[in-house]
């Protein structure tokens, strides 16, 4: 398995290509997605996974371990839903029978919290954030 780094958007300037270029937006009142294709030239660049970056603030989940626990369920259900592609191909072939345009299978993805989502259970966060994936995927 891949060390978790190549997963997550590691700077700044990952993180503004997301939030000034996103193609989709979904939130609820527990959080909110944001995502982007990501499209090269060149086929050496076109990075092999989907990343995620994530954004928890003191202000919205006030106890840390909370927030850890918040991040490792995020970090968790995006690698179970959108890292790998068996989870998902009958979405994918689906998507690619009804359009004449190849679907992006890579994106880079922010995840922001809301305050309201200090009040969800982890179960139910977890059930909301793999809709939200599959929504995600459908989409972009």
């Amino acid at each position: 398995m891949k060390p978790a780094s190549l997963h997550t958007l590691s700077d700044k300037y990952a993180y503004q290509q997301v939030f000034s270029h996103h193609s989709y937006k979904s939130g609820n009142r527990y959080f909110l997605l944001l995502a982007r294709a990501v499209q090269c030239l060149d086929h050496e660049c076109m990075p092999v996974h989907s990343r995620v970056g994530i954004i928890v603030s003191r202000k919205n989940v006030r106890n840390a371990s909370r927030r850890n626990l918040v991040k490792r369920i995020v970090r968790e259900s995006f690698r179970q839903k959108v890292n790998y592609p068996e989870s998902l191909q009958h979405t994918r072939n689906h998507l690619q029978a009804n359009t004449s345009e190849p679907v992006h299978q890579v994106f880079d993805c922010v995840f922001l919290a809301r305050s309201a989502i200090h009040t969800l259970h982890k179960k139910k966060l977890a059930d909301l954030l793999g809709q939200a994936w599959i929504k995600l995927m459908a989409n972009i």
